[in-house]
C-alpha cells in the first residue's frame, strides 16, 4: 500500500487517513472509498414503542406478526429478536434484509462502503440480486482483514457525528470480528434463536420487482401464524415500509380477509375489504396451528367514505395513472381499497399513499429547477410503487390465486399476460410526469369562437340539460364503478364531428362508410345500431345474396358500452376529447370483459339517479370540427337499453342477420 503501508511499523496517530483511502486496492473497498458506519440512532422515531437499544425505529402492525426496524447492530438484532420471543428455540422469525448496498459488520456495528467525496450518497447497485451482493460481502470481508494486516489488526473507517460531519477513526479488529450479515444471523441460529435470514434486495424508493414479489408469495404462503415476519432496510422506512406491507397483504390474503365476495348489488360500486374468515373467504393455505383474527383496523375500513374531490384525492391515491388501472384491473377497487387499508395500518414510519401528495405540494412550492426536478423524480417513484402494489393487491384478490396448485399463475407471468399494465405506466407516468402530478389543468379544447347549439330544440331535453350541467361536477367526482370511476365521463362515441367531409355520408347512424374499389371490403366508424343494421342491410344489397355471412372486425381498445342504440365510450373528465390510449397491447378478452363491468356500472349508476345516467354529448357546429360538450341524462328504463358491442351483434344474430363479430 506504498507509503501508508510503511506507516504500520509507526503510530497510527501519524498515519494519513487520506493516504490510506486512495491506496485502497482491495476488490470492493476500492481507491478512494470509505467505510462508513451505517447505524443512526439519531433517525430514531421517538415516539415509537418499544424503543430498543440498537434497533432503531422497531415498530409492528397492530394485530398482525409484522415487524420493521432501521439497520440494526448486532445486539440490536439480538434484542428484536428477544422482544419478538425468538430466544431458546422459541417463536419462529424470519428476516428480510431489503438492503442492495453490501454491508459489513465491524465489532458488532454495520458499515457500508461509500465514495471519498460523498459520503452520504448510497453507492448504486440496481438490480442487483442476492447471491451477488452476498459475494461482494463476503470480498469486502477479505479487503478489510487483508487492510487491517497492514495496520496492526486496525481498520482505518469513518463515523458521523451529531453535526453530521465525518470523522475518521481506527477501529481494531481480529478476524472474529468482521462479518458479512449472514455471517450474524448464522451465529445467533447457533446461540438458539429460531430465525431464518433472506436477502432480498430492492433499489431505494423504487417499487419491488416482479419477480420480488413472488420471492415474498413463496416465502411468506405457509408459514406458522405465530411466525414473526421481520423486514430491515437502512433507515427503517421507505423499503422496509414496503416490505411490511406486502407481507401483511399475502397474511391477509392467507387468513380468507379477502377477497370479498362479490354480488350483483356491488356492480356500481367499489368493493370494500371483506373482514370476516367466513366460508366466502376461507383460507387457502393448510396452516399449523389456528388462524389469527382478522385485525380490527382491517374491518373499520370497510366503513370508509369515498375520496372526496380536490387535493383529498390526491391523498386518497385517485390519480389519473391510478384511476387508469382500476379501469382495467378487474378486482382494481377491490385490490386498491384492501392496499390503502394496509398502507395505513403500516404507516409509523411513512404512508406511502399521502407522501406522494405531500412530495407534489414540496414540487409546487420549490423555486429551485434541480431541487424540483429531485423532487419530481422522488414523487413519480412512489407513485409508480403506489401503482405496483395495487397491481399486486388486486393478484392477491384475483379468483384464480393458489400458491398451493401445480396450476398456480406466478405474479410475473401474470403481469407478463396483461402488458396493458405496463402501457398504462408508459403512456401516463413517464411520458408526461407534470401531467401524471396533475400540476396543471390543461387548456379548453374549444377553438376560438365555437358556439354551443343545441343538441335538438326540445325544452324537455334542454331541462334535463341544465339539470345535469348543476349537479354534473358532483356525480363526476363521486363515481365508484369499477370501470366508470371518479372523474370519468361516459362521451357519445358518435358525433357531428366524426363525419368526413371527404366521403358522402349515405347511411345514417354510420359515418364514413365506403367500400374498398374492386373487394368486398368495407370501413365504417363507431356506429348507432340502427347504423350497424343499415350497414348490413347495404352491404347485402350489394352481395345480392341473403346467406351471406360478413364479418365485422371492431379494432377499438377502448371500452364502449351502447345505451339506447347509441355508443358511449370512456373518457377522463380533464380530457374529455382524448382517446384512451393507456391500454395498448389489451387483449381482446380483458377488453370485453372492462366493458362488461363498464354496464354493470351504468345499470348500477342508472339504478342510483332514478333510472337515467349522466352522458357528455358533443354538440355540432356550423363548418364542422370539435363541438362543445354537453352534459345531460339518458334515461336507462330497463337493464335491456345498456348493451356491450359483444351483446349488440349476437342480438342482430338473433334477428336473423348472418353477421359474425371480432374484437
Amino acid at each position: 500500500m506504498g507509503e501508508a503501508a510503511e506507516a504500520a511499523n509507526l503510530d497510527l496517530s501519524s498515519v494519513k487517513p487520506e493516504d490510506v483511502i486512495k491506496e485502497r486496492t482491495g476488490d470492493v473497498l476500492l481507491k478512494n472509498t470509505l467505510l462508513k458506519a451505517d447505524h443512526f440512532p439519531g433517525c430514531q422515531n421517538t415516539k415509537l414503542t418499544p424503543l430498543l437499544d440498537g434497533a432503531p425505529n422497531f415498530r409492528q402492525v397492530e394485530g398482525l406478526p409484522v415487524y420493521g426496524v432501521a439497520i440494526p447492530t448486532v445486539r440490536g438484532v439480538r434484542n428484536v429478536l428477544d422482544a419478538v420471543g425468538s430466544a431458546k428455540g422459541g417463536r419462529r422469525v424470519l428476516w428480510h434484509n431489503l438492503r442492495e448496498e453490501p454491508v459489513l459488520y465491524i465489532n458488532g456495528k454495520p458499515y457500508v462502503v461509500r465514495e471519498a467525496d460523498q459520503p452520504f450518497c448510497n453507492l448504486e447497485y440496481t438490480g442487483i440480486d442476492r447471491s451477488r451482493v452476498e459475494d461482494m460481502e463476503a470480498r469486502l470481508k477479505v479487503d478489510v482483514l487483508t487492510e487491517a494486516a497492514l495496520f496492526d489488526n486496525h481498520i482505518l473507517v469513518t463515523e458521523e457525528d451529531d453535526d453530521m460531519q465525518v470523522v475518521d477513526q481506527w477501529e481494531p479488529v481480529t478476524e472474529a470480528d468482521v462479518q458479512t450479515p449472514l455471517e450474524v444471523y448464522r451465529e445467533l441460529k447457533a446461540d438458539g434463536y429460531d430465525v431464518e435470514y433472506t436477502r432480498l434486495p430492492i433499489t431505494d424508493e423504487k417499487a419491488p420487482k416482479d419477480s420480488d414479489f413472488e420471492v415474498f408469495v413463496r416465502r411468506l404462503w405457509n408459514v406458522p401464524p405465530s411466525t414473526a415476519l421481520i423486514f430491515n432496510c437502512q433507515m427503517g422506512r421507505g423499503r422496509t415500509t414496503t416490505g411490511m406491507i406486502i407481507g401483511c397483504l399475502v397474511l391477509l390474503r392467507r387468513m380468507g380477509a379477502f377477497p370479498a365476495p362479490r354480488g350483483p348489488s356491488e356492480a356500481g360500486g367499489a368493493p370494500a375489504p371483506n373482514a370476516t374468515n367466513g366460508a366466502a373467504a376461507a383460507p387457502l393455505a393448510p396452516t399449523a396451528g389456528a388462524l389469527p383474527p382478522v385485525p380490527a383496523w382491517f374491518a373499520e375500513a370497510a366503513e370508509a367514505a369515498p375520496a372526496p374531490p380536490g387535493g383529498d384525492r390526491l391523498r386518497a391515491g385517485l390519480w389519473g395513472v391510478v384511476r387508469s388501472l382500476l379501469r382495467v384491473l378487474e378486482s382494481g377497487n377491490m385490490g386498491k381499497a384492501v392496499l390503502d387499508s394496509v398502507v395505513d395500518a403500516a404507516s409509523a414510519m411513512q404512508n406511502l399513499r399521502e407522501a406522494i401528495a405531500q412530495y407534489r405540494g414540496r414540487v409546487l412550492a420549490e423555486t429551485k429547477e434541480r431541487r424540483r426536478a429531485t423532487l419530481v423524480a422522488v414523487c413519480l417513484e412512489y407513485l409508480e410503487r403506489y401503482y405496483m402494489l395495487i397491481c399486486f393487491s388486486s393478484y392477491l384478490c384475483w379468483s384464480k390465486f393458489d400458491p398451493d396448485s401445480e396450476h398456480h399463475t406466478p405474479y410475473p407471468d401474470w403481469v407478463a399476460s396483461r402488458p396493458e399494465l405496463r402501457s398504462v405506466l408508459s403512456h401516463m407516468l413517464r411520458r408526461n410526469p407534470m401531467a401524471a402530478l396533475e400540476m396543471h389543468v390543461p387548456a379548453a379544447t374549444l377553438p376560438p369562437g365555437t358556439q354551443q347549439r343545441a343538441l335538438d330544440d326540445d325544452e324537455a331535453n334542454a331541462s334535463l340539460i341544465r339539470a345535469a350541467e348543476d349537479q354534473a361536477e358532483t356525480i363526476i367526482s363521486s363515481r365508484g364503478g369499477r370501470v366508470l370511476g371518479a372523474l370519468t365521463i361516459l362521451k357519445e362515441d358518435y358525433f357531428p364531428g366524426m363525419k368526413s367531409h371527404r366521403l358522402p355520408q349515405p347511411l345514417p347512424g354510420a359515418s364514413n362508410f365506403r367500400c374498398m374499389s374492386g373487394a368486398r371490403v368495407y370501413g365504417v366508424a363507431m356506429s348507432t345500431t340502427a347504423g350497424i343494421r343499415n350497414v348490413l342491410a347495404a352491404v347485402r344489397e350489394q352481395a345480392k345474396r341473403e346467406d351471406e355471412e360478413l364479418l365485422w372486425f371492431n379494432m377499438r381498445e377502448e371500452p364502449v358500452v351502447y345505451i339506447n342504440g347509441r355508443p358511449f365510450v370512456l373518457r377522463e373528465q380533464v380530457c374529455p376529447l382524448k382517446n384512451l390510449q393507456e391500454y395498448a397491447g389489451i387483449d381482446a378478452t380483458r377488453l370485453e370483459r372492462m366493458e362488461r363491468r363498464l354496464k354493470e356500472d351504468v345499470l348500477g349508476e342508472a339504478a342510483h339517479y332514478g333510472g337515467r345516467i349522466l352522458v357528455a354529448r358533443e354538440s355540432a357546429i356550423s363548418g364542422g370540427g370539435i363541438g362543445e360538450l354537453i352534459d345531460t341524462w339518458e334515461p336507462v328504463a330497463s337493464p335491456g337499453d345498456v348493451q356491450t358491442p359483444a351483446e349488440v351483434y349476437r342480438a342482430l344474430r338473433a334477428e336473423g342477420h348472418r353477421v359474425n363479430y371480432c374484437r
